[in-house]
């Protein structure tokens, strides 16, 4: 069992661009087999940022029109 806290912000070296700041607190479990676990887990975050980098404008602004949908109809609940 783990807390996981993703925070994106802007970047303080690179203006324009966001960083990824991603907390993993291990609140119980195994300590190897936690670590084993969320390195694929890690990998995995990975690998979906890079194809949200090589997706175009339009392809990002549909994927941000689902999000706000989603949360407009979770505050309607």
């Amino acid at each position: 069992m783990q807390q996981v806290v993703l925070r994106f912000c802007q970047s303080k070296e690179e203006p324009g661009f966001l960083e990824v700041n991603i907390l993993l607190e291990r609140q119980s479990g195994e300590s190897n087999a936690w670590r084993r676990i969320n390195k694929a887990f890690l990998h995995a975050i990975r690998r979906q940022l890079l194809v949200w980098r090589s997706l175009d404008l339009a392809a990002h602004e549909h994927y941000e029109k689902l999000l706000v949908d989603a949360l407009r109809e979770t505050e309607h609940r």
